[in-house]
């Protein structure tokens, strides 16, 4: 009886001493899990770069704009979770999630900026936007629309695959998309708006091609294939300051590697291959100053040159009295542009009263008369 009292009296004493061994990590478990839901909302909250997130009924902050509004889909149902952002020139400036109601609102610098609205596969932008200090733009409703898929084939002439091509879709200043052609010619550009733009293609030794996109009568992909056409040689002509031809000098691609210069034909005509036709090209003479840099549009193009400048001076003797007649010319000068000195011409007579003299039709740079 006693000896089985005395075991029952150390089970239990055991169990309880186990138990509370238990209790004290669960007691330390209960402390972490506490900590758990109050550190996942720091993860969660949206980064604004360059502006506050604030309540929309609040005041104005001195010296900024508040645009403020919701995010519906196309029933008018507001949307949580939207993504919001102030957009300047394709750079994010400030980017908010929206919360219950399909609310934001974005405290900004004064400016112009357009605002983008994204959710799953759906996306708006609005018109654009110019924001006094102290401006409060609210009610801004952003009614998202279904976006499109854009794909399709490069290819060359003969049909064969075109690897690497650049595809980029231009015309929305909001929003980049781009991708590059697999080796068997296909590209693909996910989430493009359904809104007009212009597909661009480009690739080495390949002529630029551009397609139109227009909204889509219905909806899923658009399949466009591309079809690049050789790149073709640049012709142009140069023109002196009065419209006519005259033989010069042509600078492409002025201070880079692949630069060229090269003359033209006594009628002002050259030729350039076409990988130059995406860079600037620059006509120069002694007589003008250079003409404005221009780009090959559609595979021709006309520099014209620009007046030159003069100099104009007087001449006399050790007693400072005007020397009358003399001759003066340009013994060498040195152009504004290139590296050259170059050699001046016959000189010329001059009889004037006052000693005076002046040449004109002169390019910019330093001279030795």
């Amino acid at each position: 009886g006693p000896r089985r009292d005395d075991e029952a009296a150390r089970q239990r004493g055991l169990l309880v001493g186990v138990g509370a061994m238990l209790l004290v990590p669960a007691a330390l478990l209960g402390v972490v899990l506490a900590y758990v839901p109050r550190l996942r909302p720091w993860a969660a909250e949206p980064v604004a770069t360059a502006a506050t997130v604030v309540d929309a009924e609040q005041a104005v902050p001195e010296g900024k704009a508040l645009v403020a509004g919701r995010v519906v889909d196309d029933e008018g149902e507001p949307v949580e979770g939207a993504r919001v952002a102030a957009v300047v020139r394709g750079a994010r400036l400030a980017e908010q999630t929206t919360g219950r109601g399909g609310l934001y609102a974005l405290v900004l610098d004064p400016g112009t900026l357009t605002l983008v609205a994204e959710h799953d596969e759906r996306m708006v932008a609005s018109a654009e936007l110019p924001l006094r200090a102290g401006e409060a733009r609210r009610d801004l409703v952003l009614p998202l629309a279904l976006t499109r898929t854009v794909r399709g084939r490069v290819t060359g002439a003969d049909g064969a695959a075109v690897a690497g091509a650049q595809v980029r879709v231009e015309g929305l200043p909001w929003l980049q998309r781009s991708g590059t052609s697999e080796p068997d010619g296909v590209y693909r550009l996910t989430r493009v708006p359904a809104a007009e733009a212009t597909l661009r293609v480009t690739a080495p030794g390949y002529a630029v091609a551009s397609v139109r996109l227009r909204p889509p009568a219905a909806p899923g992909d658009e399949v466009l294939d591309v079809r690049l056409s050789p790149e073709e040689d640049i012709e142009g002509q140069v023109l002196d300051a009065s419209g006519q031809p005259l033989a010069a000098e042509v600078q492409a691609c002025d201070g880079r590697e692949t630069g060229q210069r090269l003359a033209t034909d006594p009628a002002g005509t050259f030729k350039l291959t076409r990988v130059f036709a995406r860079c600037p090209l620059v006509a120069y003479h002694d007589s003008f100053s250079p003409s404005e840099p221009a780009l090959a549009e559609g595979g021709r193009v006309t520099l014209r040159l620009r007046a030159g400048g003069s100099i104009e001076g007087v001449v006399v003797d050790e007693a400072t009295r005007p020397v009358r007649p003399f001759t003066l010319g340009v013994e060498s000068f040195v152009p504004s542009f290139g590296d050259r000195t170059a050699v001046g011409g016959e000189a010329r007579p001059f009889d004037d009263a006052a000693g005076a003299f002046r040449l004109d039709r002169l390019a910019p740079g330093s001279y030795v008369l």
